[in-house]
């Protein structure tokens, strides 16, 4: 009140540097040619809104939803929204990686791996918790394809020791890998597959 009183109408501007940029939103609506989110600006009684474009980023980190392909709302289904359509998420993400044919039948969490991984720096990195499924089922040919034409894989982890979500009825891995345009970088990396014989909190070493 008192600062108000002494300016007038006008209050001193948010240090906008610091200000969030934090989008709630669909993740399938986020596009590198659109703004990633809208912050305030100017003084009061001037207030303007800014857009926030999202420039290549160094890390990707994520946790996206297991869902299984079943339950994912299909192109003309009563009540689906187009940006929430298997067939919507999987052109999104073909035309960002052209050669990439995902699977009709992959879980939701495989649409979220390209999608991720295009707003990516050249030598980005990639880290994902998610269902260890596409290791070993059909649909996940595809992603894994994907992953060794443009990644360097560097280590996928699982525990033995303790489910990382108590509440989930799923196998999960951690995904750690590189952006790489080099290919014969790619094909001379070494994946490292990692097994936790013991719970996470109690290993601060890592060892497996």
């Amino acid at each position: 009140m008192w600062l108000r009183q002494f300016l007038g109408p006008r209050v001193l501007p948010p240090d906008e540097e610091n200000y969030p940029r934090i989008a709630r939103k669909n993740f399938f609506e986020i596009k590198k040619d659109k703004p990633f989110c809208v912050l305030p600006g100017g003084l009061s009684g001037e207030r303007t809104k800014e857009p926030i474009e999202l420039p290549a980023i160094d890390a990707v980190v994520g946790n996206p939803p297991y869902v299984r392909q079943e339950s994912i709302p299909r192109r003309g289904q009563k009540g689906a929204k187009e940006t929430q359509t298997k067939e919507y998420m999987r052109e999104l993400c073909e035309r960002a990686w052209p050669g990439l044919k995902l699977s009709g039948r992959s879980d939701l969490h495989c649409y979220f791996w390209p999608h991720a991984a295009s707003f990516l720096s050249d030598e980005g990195w990639f880290g994902f918790l998610v269902s260890s499924s596409w290791l070993d089922v059909e649909y996940g040919f595809a992603l894994q394809e994907w992953a060794l034409r443009n990644f360097c894989i560097h280590a996928i982890l699982e525990s033995t020791a303790e489910p990382w979500f108590e509440d989930a009825r799923i196998k999960t891995c951690a995904v750690i890998m590189q952006r790489c345009k080099d290919e014969a970088k790619r094909m001379s990396n070494a994946v490292k597959f990692v097994r936790l014989t013991v719970p996470a909190a109690r290993n601060p070493w890592g060892a497996a």
